[in-house]
């Protein structure tokens, strides 16, 4: 057994012996050092000129980038005036970014997929965040179910999750799938074919978040890798996203938005458009993209919702065995303020 784990290579016998770790390692990861799996890569980022940080402005929500002839095409959500909260929303105070356009583009779902009956997401909070996937002939749209986290019998509702409908025509009608939902975790999440399958970069939100993941027949999605500093509400430029392929290629690089600075109030946050590169391709494959575990810097770890303030801890931190309290020596220095 010891050589066996040693050299990575458990026989079907070997595998009923070991620990659910590394059962996982030899049956999940086909018993790969991570930096050998398909699904491992690491994100990294850069300037976009001309959609960057600006005063006053918001963007942020790209679509999927399309290429056609030599210029490359992205549509994203624009504002440049403050937002409020849904329920002081009117005419002259919107409740959330805005596209920049002369005039209303209206759509329909189909006469098959109505809100108001579907089972799994309520009405209430409804879905939004679409992103299709043209396979079997069919346009697979997954979604963004949510309930709001509402409380449920005393405990919190399950939150966000990602559903999934087909239609057989681009017009509709839409019809949700009886497994909803398909990911038990999302946001904003990003899919793209891979192979005969699809695969799916769930980044905020529930249990699996921060992963890849990857479903053959589209629906019966498994964590394929943990990842680190994803990117925030993405989209990839994917060449066969919508070509019906039967062996999709995968993707190298995209868009997402980023903030300058951060606000504990997020309606006044000034987001912009930043790039990403990755290695999440069958023919292109990138050493530097293999790379994990990040290291912060003081900055990054002091900055935001990272920064620990004296009340996170005052209530419920214990005090030390000898009853002294460290606390408000700790918090009065300036780095605590």
């Amino acid at each position: 057994m010891t050589s066996c784990i040693n050299s990575r290579a458990a026989t079907e016998a070997d595998k009923t012996n070991l620990s659910a770790s590394e059962r996982r390692f030899q049956v999940d990861h086909n018993g790969l050092e991570y930096r050998k799996s398909e699904f491992d890569t690491v994100f990294k980022y850069a300037p976009v000129k001309g959609l960057g940080y600006e005063k006053g402005v918001v963007r942020r929500d790209p679509t999927t980038i399309i290429k056609i002839g030599d210029l490359y095409y992205v549509w994203y959500t624009y504002m440049d005036k403050p937002r409020v909260g849904p329920d002081r929303a009117d005419e002259t105070r919107p409740a959330g970014p805005g596209i920049r356009r002369p005039e209303i583009v209206h759509g329909t779902l189909g006469t098959s997929f109505d809100p108001e009956k579907e089972s799994i997401c309520g009405p209430k909070f409804g879905t939004s965040d679409p992103m299709v996937v043209v396979r079997d002939g069919k346009y697979r749209m997954y979604y963004k179910g949510n309930t709001g986290y509402k409380r449920r019998n005393g405990e919190l509702d399950r939150g966000i999750f990602c559903d999934l409908a087909i239609a057989r025509r681009p017009g509709g009608p839409l019809i949700p799938r009886p497994q909803n939902p398909v990911i038990n975790s999302r946001h904003e999440t990003l899919l793209w074919p891979y192979k005969e399958g699809v695969a799916a970069l769930v980044t905020v939100d529930g249990h699996e978040k921060s992963t890849i993941q990857y479903a053959p027949d589209g629906v019966n999605f498994e964590v394929k890798n943990i990842i680190e500093v994803p990117p925030e509400a993405g989209a990839v430029y994917c060449p066969d996203k919508y070509a019906n392929t039967t062996n999709g290629q995968g993707v190298t690089w995209g868009l997402c938005h980023a903030r300058k600075e951060f606000h504990e109030k997020p309606y006044i946050q000034e987001n912009c458009l930043v790039r990403f590169k990755c290695d999440l391709h069958q023919d292109i494959h990138r050493h530097q993209f293999k790379t994990q575990n990040f290291r912060f810097t003081t900055d990054t770890l002091f900055s935001g919702k990272n920064r620990v303030k004296a009340a996170d801890l005052r209530d419920n931190e214990s005090p030390l065995p000898d009853g002294g309290d460290f606390l408000d020596e700790v918090f009065a220095h300036p780095e605590y303020d």
